[in-house]
Parts: C-alpha cells; sequence; structure tokens
C-alpha cells in the first residue's frame, strides 16, 4: 500500500487541514499518469455528491478518469463533461484493459466497492480519501511532511487492501500524528541536530513515530512491544522494520516484567491510562532506564467530565492494586483483556502528581488540540 498527498482543500484550523489522498496498491500518481501510454483508461469508480469534486482533483494531478462507472447507474446515455458512464459488470469483465480510482466519499461505500474489485480479481487500484489531518505545510519542521509519507510509506508498503487493513492504515494515517505531534515537536526543537541520541517507543504501534524520530534525528530506535508481530498483527510490517531500521526490541509488559537498557528520550505515549497497577511503579520503572539529564514524554487523554463516561476501575489513581509476586504471575492475562480499554483517565493534576512521586521533574505540561494531556518530564 502506498499513499500520497494529492491536493489540500483547505484549511480546518491552526494546525488541521481538509486534505485530498490518493490511497494506492503500490502504485505512485507518476506510474498512474503513465498508464495511459500503455493504452490502458482510468475509471472513475463512484458518482455520489462528492465524486465531481474528486475527479476535478484527479484531472489536476493528470491522471483523470477516460471513463466514470458507479453501481447505481441507470441511464447509459448520460455523460458528464463529456466522461462516458458505463456500468462496473461492463467493465470488470474486461478489468486488464482499466485502472480504476475509487471516489467515493462514504467510507462504507468505499468499502463496498473495494470489496467488489477485489471480487472480481482486480489486484492494483487506488482509493482517493478527503481527510481532516495534521497540515504539514504550516509545521515548524518542515522536513515533517516527507519524513511522515516516507514512514508510513515504509511500513504499509507491504500491507494490500484486503480485510480491515485499509481501515486501519488510513486510520493511522489520518489521526495517528496529531496525538502525538506537540510531544514530537518538542523533541526536535530539544534534541535537534544532537549526536547519538538514543530513544525508547514504550507501545510503538506500527512503528510510525519511531520512523518519523530516527529520520528527522537520527536517533538509534528501541521498542518495547506487547507482542511479536504475527499473522494478525501486519508480520512483514514490524518484521521488515525491525530489519530493515535496526530496531533493538524487547517484548512483554511494562507493568509486569523486567526490561534493560539506558536512554536520552523515552516515548510512552497513550499508554499510562492503560495501566492496571499502581502507575508509580511503570514510572519508577521508566525513571531507571533514563540517562542522567533524558526525558520521559508522556500523552494520555484527558479525563472526561462526564462521570457516566469515566472508566469504572478505580476511583483514584493512588487506589489500584499493588503489583505482588502473585499477581505478577497472572498479570499478563489481565493485561490483555484490558489492553484496549482505559483502565484510568487522569487530569492534569493527577498526571503531575503521578510523575513527581515517581522521581520525576516536571519540564512542561498542557492540553494539546486534541483533548490530550501532554506531560514532559525530566530525571
Amino acid at each position: 500500500m502506498r499513499v500520497e498527498f494529492l491536493r489540500k482543500t483547505r484549511l480546518a484550523d491552526n494546525i488541521r487541514c481538509a486534505q485530498l489522498n490518493l490511497f494506492t496498491t503500490g502504485h505512485s500518481v507518476d506510474e498512474i499518469r503513465a498508464i495511459k501510454t500503455v493504452g490502458r483508461k482510468i475509471v472513475a469508480f463512484g458518482a455520489d455528491n462528492n465524486s465531481w469534486f474528486y475527479i476535478t482533483a484527479l484531472r489536476e494531478a493528470g491522471v483523470g478518469p477516460d471513463i466514470i462507472t458507479d453501481n447505481g447507474i441507470k441511464e447509459l446515455e448520460r455523460f458528464i463533461d463529456d466522461i462516458p458512464i458505463i456500468k462496473p459488470a461492463a467493465l470488470l469483465k474486461e478489468k486488464e484493459k482499466y485502472y480504476f480510482i475509487v471516489t467515493l466519499s462514504n467510507i462504507e461505500s468505499i468499502n463496498q466497492v473495494r470489496k467488489q474489485l477485489l471480487i472480481w480479481g482486480v489486484e492494483n487500484f487506488a482509493i482517493l480519501t478527503h481527510d481532516f489531518m495534521l497540515d504539514f505545510d504550516r509545521v515548524k519542521h518542515h522536513g515533517l511532511k516527507n519524513a511522515f509519507l516516507h514512514a508510513f510509506n515504509t511500513i504499509y508498503r507491504d500491507i494490500d487492501f484486503t480485510g480491515n487493513r485499509f481501515n486501519e492504515a488510513r486510520r493511522r494515517f489520518v489521526v495517528s500524528i496529531l496525538w502525538w505531534y506537540e510531544a514530537l515537536e518538542w523533541v526536535l526543537d530539544n534534541y535537534g541536530g544532537k549526536k547519538n541520541i538514543s530513544l525508547l517507543d514504550v507501545g510503538p504501534g506500527v512503528g510510525l513515530a519511531s520512523l518519523i524520530y530516527k529520520q528527522l534525528l537520527g536517533a538509534s530506535i528501541s521498542w518495547i512491544n506487547l507482542n511479536k508481530p504475527n499473522d494478525i498483527d501486519m508480520p512483514s510490517t514490524q518484521t521488515k522494520l525491525i530489519e530493515n531500521e535496526n530496531i533493538d526490541v524487547q517484548y512483554g509488559y511494562i507493568e509486569t516484567d523486567d526490561f534493560y537498557g539506558n536512554y536520552d528520550i523515552i516515548i510512552f505515549t497513550d499508554i499510562i491510562e492503560h495501566l492496571v497497577y499502581d502507575p508509580s511503579i511503570t514510572m519508577k520503572k521508566l525513571h531507571g532506564m533514563l540517562n542522567p539529564g533524558g526525558h520521559l514524554i508522556i500523552t494520555t487523554p484527558l479525563k472526561k467530565r462526564s462521570g457516566k463516561d469515566e472508566p469504572p476501575y478505580f476511583e483514584n489513581w493512588r487506589g489500584r492494586p499493588e503489583l505482588t509476586e502473585e499477581r505478577r504471575g497472572y498479570g499478563a492475562d489481565i493485561l490483555k483483556i484490558t489492553a484496549a480499554d482505559h483502565v484510568y483517565e487522569y487530569s492534569p493534576k493527577e498526571l503531575y502528581e503521578v510523575v513527581v512521586e515517581s522521581g520525576f521533574t516536571v519540564v512542561f505540561q498542557d492540553i494539546n488540540r486534541t483533548g490530550e494531556i501532554r506531560c514532559i518530564c525530566a530525571k
């Protein structure tokens, strides 16, 4: 899978924009342009209320369609700007003659057409999406745009459009960097230009942030990851990434297992709200893994005001069970159950208490634009 920015459509606020993004099964926009030179025609698959807007953007990029198709077509004599409209079945029966670009705005419709193309054996096609995301043209560090695209395309290079992988990839593409952009900006401001930086990412996900840090800082990257790559969790992605990027990985549960290493930066983004036991135990463990003068970067969702929406497990952060040897023995099973849940969400005051009582000095704390607490802690 590959993605390219096609065109920014409008500014949403001081950090986000609406952006047209072209996801493909591996082709670049330049390669799609070249398709016409070998006699294949480009088909825009989808004709809803926004499709004409999408088709205009494709024309601007030099990959404008020769044909429009849609599952709702009833009249074959209709034309839009002299572009013929043809039923999908007639095109799919001779699929080798065409290159399909899905031009629908509704994700359910996109997924339906995606399945339709895959069922017909169409291996190479594209999906044009319209997303609210970080406006890379207005960030302080202008190299971030290319670093982000390089990191994403490196990670998802061997991932196809089958199953739920496109939906998950699109979600990470749109929202992941918004969650931790301010933390990334702080690290780049304070560590840019320094040499021999060692960085630990606890719970790295697919590794998107790690690759960006490595590319922009030249840092050596280590991970603490819950599980080894498997058939469900994109094996080709993480296995190849670990090998190709020389990432040192330790597997286990940050609460119950012991880990080695000394680092200048530890990234702990959207993890603390999942901890089951007394969070100061884990914070002290991370404190011991930092080099003198190093920094721990924490982000976590701001505690919701509505009582009914708050996680029900504990009344406050101090009322958590201690990590005894008995609990350590079955802790992994408990953590597997709660891995997708927020066990406890923090207010800024509570997060401050946790990190200070764990031996850190709070350098900076705020609530970012996406409603998350950002806390920069020094050893």
